[in-house]
């Protein structure tokens, strides 16, 4: 077997691949200098990075190599000393920036060969979706398609098959939320907003202002929720717009105004009117609400104390309840429904960072569970789900967030989503640096001069690299 174990200096446990000691990494939140896929169909996540011997971030040392997970064998390497910084698997292709990321360039993913090779018109942008951490510099929007941000301010749509750039202009994407893949916006410098579905290439709506805006997800629908102008004499409120999933017809538009409990929330003015529903801005696979049966919306955001209920009526001005927290002093952090229950968890808003998760009766949504000892420091990514395990870093270090074994053993703990038991929890470098691949957990470290990823299978619930 063409791996071996070894430990880092904090001693965290990693496997030594035939891939190199060191793969570049990215961002502080996701891994855009790593490309996950099953290469060869094995049922196991395999993994294409970007091997340095040096941990500099010139180009001029690094190789892309294939890495079958479950061995450590190196499948193929392709673009040494060329290769720069940032690849991303999109629909059946490697995607990977060259020549100190000019160009992009695609590769079948089993064998490494070139498929296309481009040019792009200026640097590829490393922060793309206007700074938000959690998305790639090369961005898979569904479909076909990855979303590019070049340093010239302009946006890019990428034809991955082709390497054609299908969508181009000057104007930013727009993260809107998590929930419904390749629904994203694009920003433009006169304030307009436009929603695209961008697997379909279908514009769905165009907003005159792009104060806030977020997407949830439905059974059969999805709302586009925003703050803005709603009215024809431009005065701002709260707006619902519901779309058909299978159509992308418009089925309504519902007013949102607040109807009950607390108006005040963490952080606002004190010349807050008592009605304002902050939606906050969206962040990037971030999930801010879920619509029920019973066409009940729930929603909120990560900088609110509570979150929200309505029931939406098409043409109506609705109401919100609210829907508070479990313990006083701890606010909302995120939300997702996890059969049979919609986990909601919560941030404790002062001292050392807590998390609480609650499991809710969907229909009642009474809690039916709750889960506490997770947390430990502000993370921007409280809540990863599968379909059938709720994960939720545990980080009891609380100045800081990377793996020590004395001081701070940091975790991805697996909740059961029926019960809220602890099932296992998985060892990870860093818990703001994770992602999830179908039901595999990927970590990786944040050190500017690389490290070594970790995978864990969460329906096993074992460690496989």
């Amino acid at each position: 077997m063409a791996r071996q174990m070894a430990t880092t200096n904090t001693g965290l446990p990693v496997n030594v691949t035939d891939g190199g000691h060191r793969f570049m990494v990215g961002g502080d939140a996701c891994h855009a200098s790593l490309a996950w896929t099953d290469l060869d169909g094995d049922g196991c996540i395999d993994l294409v990075a970007i091997a340095t011997e040096s941990g500099n971030y010139e180009d001029t040392d690094h190789e892309l190599v294939a890495v079958h997970v479950p061995t450590g064998n190196v499948g193929w390497r392709a673009l040494p000393g060329e290769v720069s910084k940032r690849v991303a698997f999109v629909d059946g292709v490697i995607v990977a920036s060259t020549r100190s990321a000019e160009r992009l360039v695609g590769l079948e993913p089993r064998t490494g060969a070139k498929l296309w090779d481009v040019e792009l018109s200026d640097r590829l942008e490393e922060d793309n979706f206007d700074d938000d951490d959690c998305a790639r510099s090369i961005q898979p929007l569904g479909g076909n398609y990855a979303a590019l941000q070049c340093k010239d301010d302009t946006y890019h749509l990428l034809d991955a098959r082709t390497g054609q750039m299908v969508k181009s202009g000057e104007g930013k994407w727009k993260a809107l939320g998590g929930g419904v893949p390749g629904v994203v916006g694009l920003e433009f410098e006169d304030d307009r907003l436009e929603i695209w579905d961008i697997p379909r290439l279908t514009k769905l709506t165009e907003l005159k202002d792009s104060s806030s805006a977020r997407i949830v997800p439905g059974p059969g629908y999805f709302a586009l929720l925003r703050h803005g102008a709603i009215s024809k004499n431009g005065a701002y409120g709260h707006e619902a717009r519901i779309f058909d999933n299978a159509t992308l017809k418009e089925l309504g538009r519902a007013t949102l105004v607040h109807g009950g409990g607390p108006a005040k929330r963490s952080g606002d003015d004190d010349d807050d009117d008592g009605g304002s529903i902050n939606l906050g801005s969206g962040e990037f696979d971030v999930i801010g609400g879920c619509i029920l049966p019973g066409n009940r919306l729930i929603f909120g955001s990560r900088y609110h104390d509570e979150a929200y209920v309505v029931d939406l009526a098409s043409g109506k001005t609705c109401k919100t309840r609210t829907f508070p927290p479990p313990k006083p002093g701890f606010k909302f952090r995120s939300l997702a429904y996890v059969a049979p229950a919609l986990v909601s968890v919560w941030e404790k808003d002062k001292g050392t960072s807590k998390l609480i998760a609650v499991g809710h009766d969907p229909n009642t949504l009474n809690p039916v569970w709750t889960a506490e000892d997770l947390g430990g420091r502000s993370v921007d990514k409280a809540l990863h789900v599968t379909d059938t395990a709720v994960l939720i870093p545990r980080n009891p270090g609380s100045d800081q967030n990377e793996y020590h074994a004395q001081l701070n053993p940091c975790a991805i703990r697996h909740l059961d989503p029926s019960t809220g038991a602890v099932i296992t929890e998985y060892p990870v470098e860093d818990v703001e640096c994770v992602e999830l691949h179908g039901h595999f957990l990927c970590g990786a470290p944040t050190y500017f001069s690389g490290g070594l990823p970790i995978v864990h299978d969460t329906y096993n619930r074992t460690r496989v690299l």
